[in-house]
């Protein structure tokens, strides 16, 4: 039976490694680029081994599908042309165009066992292209459905509908998920044991709660729930941020040099003038566009009077409206 080739990128070695050691197990013969010889030609060797391999095995991880991944991705077209490509998740991410048809096994919440169902279902896709023949249908779905009902209460509505979809509809399961009549219990069943591409409750109750239209709290929900499905959406709305410049109007105080002149009245009579000086010298802050004028009040600080004629040095309090600006992103509507 000829080998299995792995496309993965350098930062996955460690999860990779695990990933082979699983599928030897199982009794596949897996070629890796760890097992180059020290003085064969890297390129060389590798195109050999693509070329002869009956599976390619593409890993889709956040290293795979982000930055430069134009030699991982060459190795997966070449095994999608032969039609002997089979690919793994082992992260929430968002499958490169072209590769969306290609069988995809979920091991996101794979523990490392060779035993895992799904690890089970990925080894026999794997063995399905070596022989030419057609995959069994995966029996990890139904199986963490099985093991989701179980858990559940008895009579429970979610656990009723997943034991269903397990046993009678598995075809369905993931669209199943959002049957309307069954929400939000189905589907944050579905999410807690990672169907359909479902939030859990947890997630699903932090997403709703999201401020609109904060950056912020987008990216603390990526950094709260990093496999979730909604942190995939929530990392598109950060893609799509909007910066608008918001102008905001603070009240501040600005005091102006003020005399009065000696006049009657007394010092009541002394502020009654120097009211229409002061609102002439503060009026001047709104000739332009920094401040608005709301006011202004005299005081007086030192007075000079000589029976009822006085006399004041003081100031003109100028009561105003600065102006400034703010910028403020939005990163768009959920």
């Amino acid at each position: 039976m000829p080998h299995s080739y792995i496309a993965y990128k350098r930062a996955d070695e460690v999860r990779v490694g695990k990933l082979v050691a699983a599928l030897e197990e199982h009794g596949l013969d897996i070629w890796w680029d760890r097992e180059l010889p020290n003085a064969e030609s890297f390129r060389d060797s590798l195109t050999s081994r693509l070329d002869e391999a009956g599976c390619v095995l593409m890993v889709w991880t956040k290293e795979s599908t982000e930055g430069d991944t134009r030699f991982v991705l060459d190795e997966a077209r070449r095994g999608y042309e032969r039609n002997i490509l089979v690919a793994v998740m082992l992260d929430t991410v968002t499958i490169p165009l072209g590769f969306g048809e290609i069988q995809t096994i979920d091991l996101r919440h794979w523990k490392g066992k060779a035993s895992d169902p799904f690890l089970v279902d990925l080894a026999e896709a794997m063995r399905a292209k070596l022989e030419g023949r057609e995959a069994e249908t995966p029996k990890g779905p139904a199986a963490r459905l099985r093991r989701i009902a179980a858990r559940s209460a008895a009579g429970s509505i979610g656990a009723v509908a997943l034991a269903a979809m397990a046993f009678n509809a598995f075809g369905l399961a993931s669209r199943a998920c959002t049957i309307d009549a069954l929400q939000p219990g189905l589907s944050d069943s579905c999410g807690a044991i990672g169907l359909g591409e479902r939030p859990s409750r947890a997630e699903r109750v932090a997403w709703d709660r999201l401020e609109a239209g904060s950056c912020e709290a987008l990216q603390s929900y990526i950094n709260r729930f990093p496999d979730s499905p909604k942190s995939e959406q929530a990392a598109r709305l950060l893609l799509a941020k909007n910066v608008k410049t918001v102008e905001e109007w603070e009240e501040v105080k600005r005091p102006l040099a003020l005399f009065v002149p000696a006049g009657g009245g007394g010092k009541s009579g002394a502020i009654e003038r120097a009211r229409g000086d002061a609102e002439k010298l503060c009026r001047t802050f709104g000739s332009g566009s920094l401040y608005r004028y709301k006011g202004a009040e005299p005081v007086a600080q030192t007075w000079n009077c000589a029976g009822n004629s006085c006399s004041f040095d003081g100031i003109a309090e100028c009561n105003l409206e600065l102006r400034s600006e703010r910028a403020v992103e939005t990163c768009g509507t959920r």
